[in-house]
């Protein structure tokens, strides 16, 4: 009797917690789906997307009637508008992420898919509310932001230009101890800056960037006092204050972390032996934007995917293999 072999390729779409230092807020761009490359006479006939009419979260992308195996940009296009720009930010853990999560299992299950959520618990990280001002030598509220991870904490002391870009040598120059040093961002990290500012008896560090804008990032290494993050035009305000006077900082920053709860959407078609194919993106997006580009554009490539070879006889072949 013939061996009964199966096939099983998993669709995974894996949350990916944002540790790297995202882009300034910016709004979220209109999403345009471009067209599909002239196809020679052999192949499909040229595609035309339109666009996608406006969707709801609670309910599915619009029913397209599946005629063939082929990949079909427009329908991607559909399923990044509905969860970059319907949804919108999309931070693990939060009720945005359940209901994108749910979104896209009711997709894999429209194509034939068994569906499996995986729950898991993981640490979150907010700010709860951050206030930074100068006091002296003149009285103004500074643009700033704790980076992610920072520790809770207030501060109120002189504030300190460390030269260079905090590395100890930097700090050996002058006397940050019981104050607040602003340092430049570049070559080091922002936890070996952090860490030499409170070795150096720092009660608290301001990064500033080494670019106009402002900027996010987080910390690899736990603090134990509060690191802020301003924009290098505000860094450069606060260098020509200083070359003028003292200049004091007030820091009040309310972090915490907490347990929350993510889910991992696990699709599955049986194929025609033991081989198994996996694809995966990961569908949460940071909390300073909606994510079109990281990644619901990789979740919707992904859904669009799962729907053009839902049609097709998957065989075991080295390059089916290797995707």
């Amino acid at each position: 009797m013939n061996k009964i072999i199966r096939l099983s390729m998993i669709f995974a779409t894996l949350f990916i917690l944002a540790a790297c230092a995202p882009s300034v807020p910016t709004a979220t761009p209109t999403i345009v789906p471009t067209l599909a490359p002239t196809l020679t006479p052999t192949l499909a006939p040229r595609l035309t997307p339109t666009l996608a009419p406006t969707l709801t979260p609670t309910s599915a992308a619009p029913t397209h009637s599946i005629a063939n195996g082929e990949f079909d940009a427009s329908r991607a296009m559909e399923h990044n508008r509905m969860l970059a720009v319907t949804m919108g930010t999309r931070v693990a853990g939060s009720d945005n992420a359940t209901r994108a999560g749910d979104y896209i299992a009711q997709q894999f299950a429209s194509y034939g898919y068994v569906i499996e959520k995986q729950s898991y618990a993981f640490e979150n990280w907010q700010d709860l509310g951050t206030r930074v001002q100068i006091t002296a030598a003149e009285a103004r509220t500074l643009d700033a932001h704790p980076l992610q991870f920072s520790p809770a904490g207030k501060a109120e002391a002189e504030l300190v230009v460390v030269s260079g870009v905090g590395n100890e040598s930097d700090f050996a120059k002058v006397n940050v101890n019981a104050k607040i040093a602003l340092i430049q961002r570049g070559t080091l990290t922002f936890s070996d800056k952090a860490r030499n500012a409170e070795r150096a008896g720092a009660v608290a560090a301001i990064v500033y960037n080494n670019a106009p804008e402002r900027f996010a990032g987080a910390l690899r290494d736990k603090t134990a006092n509060p690191v802020l993050a301003i924009s290098g035009r505000d860094g450069q305000m606060l260098l020509d204050l200083h070359a003028k006077g003292v200049v004091k900082i007030k820091i009040e920053s309310d972090t915490m972390l907490a347990q929350k709860t993510g889910r991992n959407i696990v699709a599955t078609k049986r194929g025609t032996n033991d081989s198994i194919v996996i694809m995966g993106a990961h569908y949460d997006s940071v909390d300073v934007g909606a994510g079109a580009n990281d990644s619901a554009s990789g979740a919707s490539v992904l859904l669009e995917l799962a729907r053009a070879m839902s049609q097709k006889s998957l065989q075991a072949d080295a390059r089916l293999r290797r995707i």
